[in-house]
């Protein structure tokens, strides 16, 4: 096989900061797990667990030398404690099992067959056959191919393919033999696709990779990012066994549409091709599927007052998480040790162990045990009845208190100066009076539709790119996602931060996982960092983390009022008019029911003077906005039921379909 300089050509690769038109506000209903005959967690305590994978982080902004042709480098990887590269973003949530016809999840549940499976990005809208970047939320869903051409058949299930090796390099590295990377990359190996390593090139981008020399690199980086081999391995690879299983005239658009002028096919040196055989029954390998009954299985030692503890019945892959009434200890993992007397010793210490069965934890398994420690247990009361600590943690469940918010994320938005065109922050536009006024004015109420299918959750700001974020009250940072459309969505392409109250003294849940129930969460939508330039030229983006007094945005940090976040997020601006910013706050309260979220709106969570300063600021500018554009309608003040506020909070439940079912409701709860 010939050597290939092939480097700018990002196929397979998802982009690794996350992106996703799959945004977690409550705007945007998550679509329900497959249903599975597990039966969902009762929670007995507080669930904390330890994050698995670094968040995702984008703070690669290395430059290329044709960024008119070739997109920046988006992917970077962590350094864990092993020493292992791991990518930041997340795999994909399915992918074709190796040597077979099953598309399977992460857990391994068999899904459907390829015969009937189709690459779809995270809107389900099915991808076009071509050698363009695939997108971070990218994965198979069930179709028929009846509508399919053979080179369509081929490009997905070379799809699917490449889905499965990209996940083990970039995050499944820890666990990743030599037995089961052949397996992966079997269909390299059969058409001689990445034979040989080749590593005394002068510059970097004359070394490449083959199978084993990628296998070696990632199972022994030397501490050092390695992200860009991996990346070109995978994008070479999958370009080569595309040329492989699909025609010539398939070929030749490959070299037609690449954006540094390569032939992709010829760099691959195929001498003879080996198509997909489309009509091979294959037999389908054994599911890797979770046990029917996943066990946690204990032991106390009372010398020591040490419990032990393995998981049993779980499939390698799962995620596992512990939890005890006797510690505020918490582990991930197949084991789990910790000892007794950090908190008053129960009469019968509980471990639970937490399986989760689908890929964001929304729909998990928790098995317990019990061990008798009665024999050290300590009193937690000096009554008759003795009450033990085991009993307490029972009957005992955590609900913080909601947050107060002692200002909005930006303002203010007075005093009204019509000559000057500007109202606080915000700044009045021609821009507005074209139109833009009734679908998407300055100041956005919450309850306000966005159109005849959908109401926005949130208080919504149209302001200058350059305007500053600020957090609004004490706080400590649950999560955060990018929104990535490749510049494609005018309103993405920044991050949504969710924050909860200093006083919740709970961590905030791991990479992927759904928040604790029972938490109040602010969620800031839509941010860039300062780091980003100003004013922002689409469709460039920025994927450089917001950092606050210095320190880079991470899961758990503490916030106080009044610092500066970043500035705010994106819209497009096609008229190179400066008003492309734009930022949401949003009050959302999770139920212990992971299908439904309740929202309220914002102003009822402001202290007394400031939701007198923002209102009193809010109304002079609406009625003089209005009178500005010539339209009484902009804003239903007769139907709010209070400033800013159209309803007072709104039950979104997740049934399944693409934005779930919302309830509004314009009384008190």
């Amino acid at each position: 096989m010939k050597k290939a300089f092939f480097s700018g050509f990002i196929f397979f690769c998802v982009l690794a900061c996350g992106g996703a038109p799959e945004a977690f506000t409550s705007t945007t209903m998550t679509v329900a797990p497959t249903t599975t005959t597990m039966a969902p967690t009762t929670t007995v305590a507080p669930m904390t667990t330890l994050a698995v994978t670094t968040t995702t982080v984008m703070s690669d902004s290395s430059k290329v030398t044709k960024p008119n042709k070739k997109p920046n480098d988006r992917y970077s990887c962590n350094i864990n404690n092993q020493g292992f590269c791991i990518f930041t973003g997340q795999p994909h949530q399915n992918y074709l099992e190796p040597q077979s016809n099953t598309v399977v999840n992460l857990e391994g549940l068999e899904l459907f067959s390829i015969e009937e499976a189709v690459a779809v990005n995270s809107q389900g809208e099915m991808l076009i056959a071509r050698g363009t970047p695939a997108f971070d939320g990218d994965q198979m869903s069930q179709k028929s191919h009846s509508t399919l051409s053979e080179d369509e058949k081929a490009f997905h299930q070379v799809m699917a393919t490449m889905f499965g090796i990209r996940n083990q390099l970039m995050y499944n590295v820890e666990n990743l033999n030599k037995e089961k990377w052949e397996m992966y990359v079997e269909p390299l190996t059969e058409r001689e696709i990445k034979e040989t390593t080749f590593t005394d090139g002068t510059t970097p981008r004359d070394n490449y990779y083959g199978r084993d020399g990628i296998f070696e690199l990632v199972k022994n980086p030397n501490g050092r990012d390695i992200h860009h081999d991996v990346m070109k391995f995978l994008e070479e690879s999958g370009l080569y066994l595309l040329c492989h299983v699909t025609s010539q005239e398939f070929n030749q658009m490959l070299a037609d549409t690449h954006p540094e002028g390569h032939d992709p096919c010829e760099d691959a040196g195929i001498e003879v091709r080996t198509p997909w055989d489309l009509n091979e029954t294959v037999a389908p390998a054994t599911a890797v599927s979770v046990s029917q009954e996943p066990m946690a299985s204990c032991t106390f030692d009372e010398l020591e007052l040490k419990v032990s503890c393995k998981a049993v019945g779980v499939s390698q892959s799962s995620e596992l998480n512990w939890t005890s009434n006797a510690t505020s200890q918490w582990q991930n993992g197949p084991e789990w040790e910790f000892t007794l007397g950090e908190m008053l010793i129960p009469a019968g210490t509980k471990v639970y162990l937490e399986v989760c069965l689908d890929t964001d934890c929304q729909m998990p398994l928790t098995v317990s045990t019990t061990l008798d420690t009665s024999a050290f247990a300590q009193s937690n009361t000096q009554d008759s009845d003795q009450v033990s600590n085991a009993e307490l943690v029972e009957t005992t469940f955590y609900e913080p208190e909601p947050p107060v918010l002692q200002r909005f994320p930006i303002g203010p938005f007075g005093p009204y100066d019509l000559d000057g065109r500007t109202s606080g922050v915000l700044s009045l536009h021609d821009r507005f009076l074209n139109g833009e006024a009734s679908t998407f004015p300055p100041l956005s109420e919450y309850g306000r539709p966005i159109d005849e299918t959908k109401t926005s959750w949130a208080v919504g700001f149209h302001v200058p790119g350059d305007t500053l974020v600020y957090i609004p009250f004490d706080s400590t940072v649950e999560s955060f996602r990018w929104h990535d459309s490749g510049g494609q969505i005018q309103s993405w392409d920044d991050w949504t931060i969710r924050l909860k109250a200093i006083s919740d003294p709970r961590p905030p849940a791991p990479e992927g996982v759904a928040p604790e129930e029972f938490t109040w969460l602010v969620e800031i939508d839509h941010v860039v960092s300062l780091n980003c330039p100003r004013p922002r030229v689409w469709p460039d983006r920025c994927y450089e983390l917001p950092i606050v007094d210095g320190v880079e945005l991470h899961r758990g940090m503490t916030l106080q009022e009044g610092q500066v976040l970043g500035y705010v997020g994106h819209l497009a601006d096609y008229e190179n008019t400066g008003l492309n910013g734009h930022v949401e706050i949003q009050v959302n309260y999770t139920t212990d029911d992971w299908r439904l979220t309740k929202s309220y709106c914002p102003f009822d969570f402001l202290t007394d003077t400031a939701r007198e300063n923002i209102q009193s600021e809010w109304q002079v500018f609406t009625d003089n906005f209005e009178s500005w554009v010539g339209d009484s309608s902009v804003y239903d003040q007769e139907n709010e039921v209070s400033t800013g506020c159209r309803i007072l909070r709104a039950d979104h439940f997740n049934d399944g379909s693409e934005y779930g079912v919302s309830t509004a409701f314009t009384e008190a709860e």
